[in-house]
């Protein structure tokens, strides 16, 4: 995603070298956060420059063709259609750079400490956002069989069979092709169980590796062979669920505000403090897309499997 900001402009003291300054800050804090955004894979990120959104989508996906004689007329039809309306939220971090760092010329260390500080923030409140929207907007939930972190365990199965089940559902218009675009976001405490191919896990040296791929786990053979990507999350260890998402501006999209109208970084004098305070606002929302007319506030291609750990 590319964060760009007007420069110069809509600031709180109008001078184009501060602007230039909180420009820079903006940019450097944004830079910082996408290091630690865990959930930024599973949605579509995408610039506004507006607060309110509103969304148009069809009624129907497909309009029906008729097989007509020769001279005679067909029916006319209409595509009908229905709105979502939603509003970006608000979020602010603040920092202050004292007057005794500047004097000790310890100024440059607050400043990187606090911006890392600031992103590791803003990360956490972006991934609490994104992850809220994805678990409410699931259309598709089962349990594990079998605990993963069992011996047991068959993430795979559990996977396909959640992946049966959306296409078993005549209603359903995700495709075969999407599936190169799955992501998997499992609790990262099962990173050892995911991950580590089994031979290895069991000590195993006799080459029986069962459905195993000699030298890979169960889940690089997915990867590299149907496209699936698979994220662990700290976020997830107390929740024991896996969210597995059809990544696409069909299923989620992630707003964020770059119109430049708002300012996005300022500052003021804190004389009780002696410091220079700063405020970093920004202004995002991540909107679940309606799978159809009848299920508007969940999407299929949001897949949940609850219990996968104990």
């Amino acid at each position: 995603m590319n964060m760009t900001y007007q420069t110069g402009i809509y600031t709180s003291d109008g001078q184009a070298y501060d602007a230039l300054r909180k420009d820079l800050i903006a940019e450097l804090v944004w830079l910082k956060t996408l290091d630690y955004i865990d959930f930024m894979d599973a949605v579509v990120m995408e610039n506004t420059d507006v607060l309110d959104k509103h969304l148009r989508f069809p009624k129907d996906h497909t309009l029906p063709t008729f097989q007509i004689n020769e001279g005679a007329s067909s029916e006319y039809q209409k595509m009908g259609w229905f709105e979502r309306s939603f509003s970006l939220n608000k979020f602010r971090s603040k920092l202050m750079i004292d007057d005794e760092s500047r004097i000790r010329l310890d100024e440059a260390t607050q400043w990187q400490y606090s911006m890392t500080g600031v992103a590791r923030g803003m990360a956490q409140a972006r991934d609490n956002e994104i992850l809220g929207e994805l678990w409410n907007g699931a259309g598709t939930s089962s349990a594990a069989s079998t605990p993963w972190n069992s011996d047991a365990a068959d993430p795979i199965g559990d996977i396909a069979n959640l992946i049966e089940d959306i296409f078993s559902k005549e209603e359903s218009n995700v495709t075969e092709d999407e599936l190169r675009n799955v992501v998997v976001y499992y609790p990262l405490k099962l990173f050892g169980r995911v991950r580590i191919p089994e031979m290895l896990m069991k000590g195993d040296t006799d080459g029986n590796m069962g459905r195993m791929i000699v030298d890979s786990s169960a889940v690089g053979w997915v990867s590299s062979e149907l496209g699936f990507s698979f994220r662990g999350s700290r976020k997830l260890n107390n929740l024991n669920t896996a969210i597995a998402v059809i990544k696409g501006p069909q299923t989620a999209v992630h707003y964020s505000y770059t119109g430049g109208k708002i300012p996005t970084v300022e500052t003021v004098r804190d004389a009780d403090e002696g410091a220079d305070a700063w405020m970093i606002t920004q202004y995002y929302k991540t909107q679940i897309m309606p799978q159809n007319y009848n299920q508007q506030t969940t999407n299929d291609r949001i897949i949940k499997i609850t219990n996968v750990s104990t």
